[in-house]
Order: C-alpha cells, then structure tokens, then sequence
C-alpha cells in the first residue's frame, strides 16, 4: 500500500520543503557540495514532490522543458522510503509534466547506482559515464 501522495511544488513557496529533501540526500548522504546542488535556478523548473502520512517531505524531483525536450533532475527520495514506488511515481508524474508542455524526448543525468531504475521507465544509457560532483554519471534518454 502506498503510504505517500504526491504533489507538484513551485519555487519558492515550498523550497523549505524541497531543500530538507535534497539536502538530506544529496549534501549530507553523498557528500555533494552544496554550492553545486544550490545553483539558484530552481525557479525555473517544475517540481513535484512525495510527503507522507504526516505530510512531510520524503521524495522530490524536478524537471525542465526546452524546445521539446525535457531534462529531469535533482530526483530524491529519503533512505528510509527508497523502494516503496516513490521514485516512480514522481517521475510519471514529472513525465506527464513535460508531454503537458510539449516534451517529446526526455533526458537525465543518471548516477550509476540509479541506471536500472531509470531503465525499468524506459530510458536508454547513451554515451560515457562521466563524473559530475565526483559521482560517476550517465546520460540517458527516453522518446
């Protein structure tokens, strides 16, 4: 049984709730700098977010659209709710936000340790892996 709901978010009325996510995911768990996951433009992406029965934040992620091509990023969800449907379903719900503004390819900077993740949704690794914030990466599409 699904023990989230799942909302869009917009910057920066709930960025408090954003940033407990990304922080707790990305700067405190995989040691990410935070001047490289706080760049300043969050304003300019779609974003959803998964909160619990309590209504605290546990998931987010965020998307972007540019001339029909949409790059999803910054997709989090805590330790303790990993592996209960959260991280698939914000990203159907972040897909359906790119084919509502015109996406036809979607795109995403994958950490290695999410590669079958993403390719359970149907997207394809393309290219080298390289590193960005001293994790290895992939790029990786879906049409």
């Amino acid at each position: 049984m699904k023990s989230f709901t799942l909302r869009t978010a917009q910057w920066p009325q709930d960025s408090e709730l954003i940033r407990s996510v990304r922080e707790q995911v990305f700067v405190i768990e995989q040691g990410i700098d935070p001047a490289i996951e706080w760049t300043g433009d969050d304003d300019q992406y779609h974003s959803v977010l998964a909160l619990n029965a309590d209504q605290n934040p546990i998931g987010t992620g965020r998307i972007g659209i540019t001339a029909g091509i949409a790059s999803i990023g910054r997709m989090a969800v805590l330790k303790e709710y990993r592996g209960a449907g959260t991280g698939t379903e914000m990203l159907n719900r972040l897909i359906e936000i790119g084919k509502d503004n015109g996406a036809e390819k979607f795109e995403l900077s994958a950490q290695l340790t999410a590669i079958d993740f993403y390719q359970k949704q149907g997207f394809i690794p393309v290219g080298d892996v390289y590193i960005e914030a001293d994790i290895k990466h992939q790029k990786m599409y879906r049409c």
